[in-house]
């Protein structure tokens, strides 16, 4: 300490002869000044050694950091306050909000469970019990669903549907939900798909839901696929055909994809099948059924009414034993087909067309190679181009009541059929 005051004597000294005489030379200030800082760092090193922790340095420090944890304490305090205050007027807003958003879906829900139960009991009949729209209770924890209600009985009031009614009346409550929507809320642009929707329902309910689409939703685009061709017969019966566009799906080809009751097997089809090497049998037979079915419709032949289930499906020895029968009574003999033994024209008249690569086929084309399929092909296409009109070479035909004689349907011809002679022989 006597170290530190003599230091410090001598730089006062200093600064005070500085006032009245040339100011010092710096270099004894600087060394001064050296050595009492040097002495004042060994003063403070002891004194922190004799007081430990204890120190005024510390002591400040703590007490800035307590000041400083006490203002941050404040500031959480009232940032909470603020918080709770913001969170219990959100609480409010959404309350407020959900309230409302609550009695617009129930309005939406109320304007749509008229029509829906309208559509409900065209189907069901109109004694069906109404179905309501409900939104769950506001503690539900699955808001995001609706509730289908139905008071099925006295003591079961309010139930759901799937516990009591049958598997077509659910199936009818979908239905009719889906299109009411479609209709109350898709007006700018009613577009429908429905997949195989009656896959539940008698034939009278099959009947009720066609005449339901015909008669209620003119006014919709609607994409409809069934497997039901009763079904399909219903619709095309109660819906025009100049609105409605009717394709039947009857097979699937690996080379050509879906075949469609209007896509026939063409020429070429038939020729690829030979040029890749492989048998072309059922194409031959469906298209010699094609050709043979659109001939005895255009001709107005009489044909044995088909069952149910088989309502468009023909077998070729039918037709052509029909269409063969209708010749003979109009009168109207085509010209033989070159060939051994006529097979083509024969087989025509007896009803017997040969079966090609069939098991089951005893005729002499039960078994029969490529060249045997190009034999029958070539006698085919000559046959089917006798059925030409003769003055305009048009190929359709009709024949209206009470004419015993098809003629060319071609509006400015209309000539009466008669043979034509084959353009080439075989």
């Amino acid at each position: 300490m006597a170290t530190l005051n003599r230091n410090t004597w001598q730089v006062s000294a200093g600064i005070l002869s500085w006032r009245e005489n040339d100011s010092p030379p710096s270099a004894d200030v600087v060394t001064a000044i050296t050595k009492l800082r040097t002495s004042l760092d060994r003063a403070i090193k002891d004194i922190e050694s004799t007081q430990g922790e204890h120190t005024y340095q510390n002591a400040k420090t703590k007490i800035d950091r307590l000041i400083e944890l006490q203002s941050e304490r404040e500031f959480a305090l009232r940032t909470k306050d603020e918080l709770a205050k913001l969170s219990d007027a959100l609480t409010v807003q959404a309350t407020t909000v959900s309230t409302e958003i609550r009695k617009k879906v129930q309005a939406l829900l109320d304007r749509l469970q008229t029509p829906m139960n309208n559509i409900y009991k065209m189907i069901q009949g109109p004694d069906a019990t109404n179905i309501r729209l409900e939104l769950p209770a506001e503690e539900d924890t699955n808001q995001q669903r609706l509730n289908l209600l139905i008071d099925y009985a006295k003591n079961r009031i309010g139930v759901q549907p799937s516990g009591y009614l049958s598997d077509s009346q659910i199936h009818t409550v979908a239905l009719a939900l889906r299109m009411a929507a479609i209709r109350q809320f898709n007006a700018g642009a009613p577009i429908m798909v429905l997949d195989d929707i009656v896959t539940s329902y008698d034939a009278d309910h099959r009947r009720s839901i066609a005449g339901l689409i015909a008669n209620t939703f003119q006014g919709c685009q609607i994409l409809l696929t069934t497997h039901d061709e009763r079904f399909f017969n219903y619709l095309k019966d109660q819906l025009e055909a100049k609105w409605w566009q009717f394709t039947r799906i009857i097979g699937l080809d690996p080379s050509y994809g879906p075949r469609f009751s209007d896509h026939k097997v063409s020429d070429e089809m038939i020729e690829a099948r030979w040029t890749s090497g492989q048998s072309a049998a059922n194409e031959l037979r469906q298209a010699e059924e094609e050709w043979l079915l659109g001939i005895c419709r255009d001709f107005g032949v009489s044909v044995r009414i088909r069952p149910p289930e088989k309502a468009y499906s023909y077998e070729r020895g039918e037709l052509s034993s029909a269409l063969a029968g209708f010749l003979k009574d109009a009168k109207l003999h085509p010209v033989l087909v070159p060939g051994v033994n006529n097979r083509f024209l024969t087989s025509l008249a007896k009803g017997e067309i040969e079966n090609f690569g069939s098991h089951f086929q005893d005729g002499p084309y039960g078994d029969g190679s490529v060249g045997d399929e190009r034999t029958r092909w070539e006698e085919f296409k000559i046959f089917r181009e006798q059925f030409v009109c003769k003055k305009c070479n048009r190929t359709k035909f009709q024949r209206p009541q009470p004419l015993k004689k098809p003629i060319c349907a071609h509006p400015g011809c209309e000539a009466q059929f008669e043979f034509a002679e084959p353009p080439r022989a075989m």
